[in-house]
């Protein structure tokens, strides 16, 4: 009888339950360095559930490096689990062959064959027209670096986007920052993906943030001067990878456009914790909004991030940004709340990022809590020590 009831509330459960699909789901969604992060976490069911979901992909050769990292996937890492299947330089609205996995219709246009010129605006209608696409996105190459003032420009992105949306409801339409440039001087890329952030973040918009999923390695480190993914040469040579895609200068899948094999690879991971999310999936560990490399040179709040590494042994880093001049003091405690060791003693610090290494040699194996007080902000997070 208890096995009979139980089946009849979770067929009711079932029936109920609101599934969220391609067509329902309204709120936004920012994908960035912390769903590579959090890529471990997507359940089985509901990468089954991605793979359902249907992509009209208009890119640059850039924007090469997610196709090229989905295939990686596909084929070294786990075929059955992380199946695709696209055809490249498609200007025809059909879907790739089915095989059970995402499809993706890989466009490899240029702005003007998207959003940037009436002809290319009327080219996205004819494929969104076809009923056969839930999501599009268009991804760029280096057309919001440089030194000239692009306002008009992304307004007129931003803009067009919209009014996709609006005209399709049924489809959501995907907005993507511009891929790192190395952040020279006189170079507004920071600045103009930032535009795009704030929209998509007033708006309720879907963002794939390109940029700063490749400015982070998977210790939590922060590289603002970025380019082509400096970090992840030194990053493989010690966590090594196998077949992983040569880097080359053509928008080819069969290599990784631009940049490091790796950078292919976490874009890939990225975009299926998009993919899942957006198919219904809720991440149970979600990471604080962090305001990283979104906001420029100078953070726009105070922010505490998870120390680095962690679990760690015998030292780890706290970092922490300031949106003007403070004085801060940083604390460490134990699991019972005494004071371990005072890192900052009310120091006044000018705005921006900054970080102080915790050496835990004299302490045994355990829970330890950091916490910060600068002005008026005041947090504390978690950390582990592992002898």
């Amino acid at each position: 009888m208890k096995n009979l009831m139980y089946t009849i509330i979770s067929v009711i459960f079932l029936l109920f339950t609101p599934i969220l699909t391609a067509n329902t789901y309204a709120q936004g969604l920012i994908i960035d360095h912390n769903a590579v992060k959090n890529f471990d976490l997507i359940p089985d069911r509901w990468l089954d559930s991605a793979k359902t979901l249907t992509m009209h992909y208009g890119h640059t050769s850039h924007g090469m490096q997610i196709i090229s990292g989905l295939k990686y996937i596909y084929e070294n890492v786990d075929s059955e689990k992380y199946t695709i299947s696209f055809s490249t330089f498609q200007h025809d609205p059909m879907l790739p062959p089915d095989n059970g996995g995402h499809r993706i219709c890989s466009c490899g246009w240029h702005p003007e064959d998207y959003w940037a010129s009436e002809e290319g605006r009327n080219e996205v209608r004819r494929f969104a027209s076809s009923g056969l696409f839930d999501f599009s996105m268009f991804a760029f190459c280096g057309e919001l670096a440089g030194s000239k003032d692009l306002t008009d420009y992304i307004n007129e992105y931003l803009n067009t986007l919209n009014i996709f949306e609006n005209e399709y409801p049924n489809m959501r339409f995907i907005y993507i920052t511009g891929p790192s440039d190395g952040y020279p001087s006189y170079s507004k890329l920071r600045e103009n993906n930032n535009m795009i952030r704030k929209y998509c973040r007033e708006n309720n918009k879907i963002l794939y943030d390109f940029a700063d999923i490749e400015n982070w390695d998977p210790d939590g480190n922060f590289y603002p001067n970025n380019y082509a993914c400096s970090w992840c040469e030194d990053w493989v040579r010690d966590h090594p990878m196998p077949n992983l895609p040569a880097e080359c200068n053509a928008g080819l899948h069969t290599c990784c456009p631009h940049t490091h094999g790796y950078n292919c690879y976490i874009k890939a991971k990225a975009y299926w914790y998009m993919m899942a999310r957006l198919a219904g999936w809720v991440d149970p560990a979600p990471i604080d909004e962090d305001p990283g490399e979104y906001k420029g040179e100078v953070p726009i709040k105070n922010f505490l991030y998870q120390n680095y590494p962690n679990p760690f042994n015998p030292s780890t880093n706290i970092r922490f940004s300031l949106s003007k001049s403070e004085k801060v003091k940083i604390v460490i405690y134990d699991i019972l709340g005494h004071k371990v060791t005072t890192l900052i003693e009310n120091e006044k610090m000018p705005p921006g990022y900054h970080e102080v290494s915790f050496h835990a040699n004299n302490l045994i194996s355990g829970t330890y809590f950091y916490k910060i007080k600068a002005g008026n902000f005041e947090d504390s997070k978690k950390m582990n020590l592992i002898k």
